[in-house]
């Protein structure tokens, strides 16, 4: 089964996707551990088991560090996978959704602001490099998915 996903980001303002090529039966395997994980979590270890409950909390935190890890490790195993990095400014306008919920879970308030706005700095400078490539790209005649879109929502933005 191929899967894919973006990673993103927000401090270093880089984001890249990820596709992934597994087999079903560790995908549905995978789904059936997390539902699990995710209902165990919500009954807590008894306090006769101190130490069970001292070392994980919950049932779910246990089936986790026991199973999950385990089932976690033999997808890694048995999968292939690619990172295809671009450009955060361009992942961004085309999955907006994507990237408000990774702002949500954002950390509010790092010391270090003055890095994340020259990050941004940064990372506007390579956008608009990437957009002048795929500007000469075009005016050669070399078309490409990429930048056929990217194009086009230039236009609709300059409009």
């Amino acid at each position: 089964m191929r899967r894919w996903f973006i990673g993103v980001n927000d401090y270093w303002y880089t984001s890249c996707v990820f596709l992934e090529d597994v087999p079903l039966h560790l995908v549905i395997l995978e789904g059936v551990t997390d539902a699990v994980c995710y209902v165990l979590g919500k009954f807590k270890i008894p306090k006769k088991f101190s130490n069970l409950k001292d070392e994980y909390g919950n049932f779910g935190q246990m089936w986790h560090c026991k199973v999950c890890v385990k089932i976690e490790e033999l997808i890694y195993k048995n999968k292939h996978s690619e990172v295809i990095e671009l450009p955060y400014f361009f992942l961004r306008r085309l999955f907006p959704a994507d990237f408000e919920k990774n702002k949500e879970q954002f950390i509010e308030g790092l010391e270090d602001e003055s890095n994340i706005k020259k990050n941004e700095k940064l990372a506007r400078k390579v956008y608009d490099g990437y957009l002048k490539y795929h500007t000469v790209m075009s005016s050669l005649g070399i078309k490409s998915y990429y930048n056929t879109m990217l194009l086009e929502k230039e236009k609709d933005k300059n409009e």
